[in-house]
């Protein structure tokens, strides 16, 4: 069963990340891609720091936080890079 679940958001992630990322996809649908992709990595990271908060690791509420810092960070690469792709047409 958890090769299963791994297997449909291994599919689900990865397409929502070639559909958000791919000029032939709407920009409407891409925006709406992102930003659900944004929510399921910021929730993993949420999750993450509330489980290290409830056990009391300080470990695991530090990886949550970096987790968390290298996909904002990620993200406003991406966006920049968008922004600049798209003046330079």
């Amino acid at each position: 069963m958890d090769d299963l679940i791994e297997f449909v958001l291994e599919i689900l992630v990865g397409g929502a990340m070639d559909a958000a990322g791919c000029r032939k996809v709407p920009l409407p649908v891409r925006i709406v891609l992102g930003t659900v992709l944004v929510l399921f990595f910021g929730g993993i990271c949420a999750l993450i720091i509330l489980a290290g908060a409830d056990r009391g690791s300080v470990g695991l509420v530090l990886l949550g936080v970096l987790l968390l810092a290298f996909f904002l960070f990620w993200g406003g690469h991406a966006v920049r890079n968008f922004r600049e792709n798209r003046k330079g047409r």
